[in-house]
């Protein structure tokens, strides 16, 4: 959508606009034009603001200040965007300061931002940042430790130039959540992590030289969920993990040069829910398992070098589900029955040994008529089915005339229609 004409900055009546909570604005056409001066003037209720592929979008600059109910703002694929860009010396990011209800940020594929902006340190009620996809971006600056000590979720997306995380992470003494992703060049987590007691969720993706975890991991005591993805170069985890006592999800995936899991795993007496998925070099699981006793669910999958289970299996009383698929020497030896380990799940309700597709999408499909099912391409099993139709943008005059209706009337409902929600 795009905005072109003057709105003004004030009024003899209230606007509409003034009632706005949320506003959406999205895939707006490079000549477009530029939001309006004094666009954000009558924004003052308003609690979300999303900006998504606005080419044209420089800054920020002159509209905070009106945002003073603002709690989420996202700024995304913004060709243009440097909040430093207009800033002057003596304004050192202070127009920051009127965000006092901030407790979300998002900066994603913003190709010249290359530092954040100070006037964050004056966002004191920041709760969750997300910074991703933004290549010019270098490392965090340390001063975002001492000032966001409220900060729960932190998500970081897309940092090729990463080599080492920060040990100044562990001055996020109430990070909760931590997301790591797309970090190409992270050779290993630093120490510090150890030191965020609360948090409860981690997870690393996407990591391709990621060779180690700190052996003092087992110092997140309140680690409840443990997600680790697509770490090619990943051979090993710590012993330290039996010391995760509040832990109740463990995934690891796409992990092909593991070969295998900790015996000190017979520690992690919550663990609720194991999954093993695309671990080719996976060669054994731990005699540890026997101490899983609050496993429910236990998924191993694509692991064709897993010839066997343990001996304790049998003793995971509380295992409910166990799915073993795409390991054929595995399965064969969990035969219903017959096979050499089935005395060791023959306790588990729920068995199964079935490939299930993840999903079928299909996008901008503007010619297609039907789908060609057959036995082979049944979606009976699938758990998920996207359609979706190509995406056919309105003439930018067009997208203009209906921005300047929206924001120069008081027909709130077309607000909807473009993205804009009350």
């Amino acid at each position: 959508m795009a905005m072109t004409s003057s709105l003004p900055s004030s009024s003899s009546s209230p606007s509409p606009l003034s009632k706005l909570k949320d506003m959406t604005l999205w895939d707006i056409e490079d000549d477009g034009g530029s939001l309006p001066d004094g666009w954000a003037s009558n924004l003052n209720s308003l609690k979300s603001l999303v900006i998504r592929n606005y080419p044209r979008l420089t800054s920020m600059s002159g509209a905070m200040r009106y945002l003073t109910s603002l709690e989420k703002l996202e700024i995304s694929g913004c060709d243009d965007f440097d909040p430093l860009s207009d800033v002057g010396a003596e304004d050192d990011g202070m127009e920051w300061r009127h965000l006092n209800c901030l407790h979300t940020l998002c900066f994603s594929k913003l190709p010249k931002l290359e530092s954040l902006p100070a006037g964050l340190q004056r966002v004191t009620t920041l709760k969750n940042l997300t910074i991703s996809d933004c290549p010019n971006l270098i490392c965090l600056p340390e001063w975002i430790s001492d000032c966001l000590k409220s900060l729960k979720k932190l998500r970081i997306v897309g940092f090729p130039n990463l080599t080492t995380f920060p040990e100044w992470i562990s001055n996020f003494t109430s990070l909760e959540k931590l997301e790591i992703e797309e970090c190409p060049n992270l050779t290993s987590l630093p120490d510090g992590i150890c030191y965020l007691r609360f948090l409860r969720h981690l997870r690393i993706q996407d990591c391709l030289n990621l060779t180690t975890f700190p052996e003092r991991i087992s110092e997140l005591t309140s680690l409840q969920r443990l997600e680790i993805s697509k770490c090619p170069n990943l051979t090993s985890l710590p012993d330290g993990m039996h010391g995760l006592s509040s832990l109740q999800s463990l995934e690891i995936s796409n992990c092909p040069n593991l070969t295998s899991l900790p015996d000190g795993m017979h520690g992690l007496s919550s663990l609720q829910s194991l999954k093993i998925i695309r671990c080719p070099n996976l060669t054994s699981l731990p005699d540890g398992m026997h101490g899983l006793s609050s496993l429910q669910s236990l998924k191993i999958i694509r692991c064709p070098n897993l010839t066997s289970l343990p001996d304790g299996m049998h003793g995971l009383s509380s295992l409910q589900t166990l799915r073993i698929a795409g390991c054929p020497n595995l399965e064969k030896k969990c035969e219903k029955g017959i096979g050499e380990d089935w005395p060791k799940i023959a306790h588990v309700t729920h068995y199964s040994n079935e490939v299930y597709p993840l999903g079928i999408g299909l996008t901008s499909c503007c010619s297609a008529h039907m789908l060609p099912l057959s036995k082979q391409t049944s979606t009976s099993s699938s758990t998920t089915l996207s359609l979706s139709a190509p995406r056919t943008p309105l003439a930018a005059t067009s997208v203009a005339s209906f921005a300047t209706a929206i924001l120069m009337s008081s027909i709130a409902p077309l607000l909807v229609i473009m993205g804009l929600s009350i």
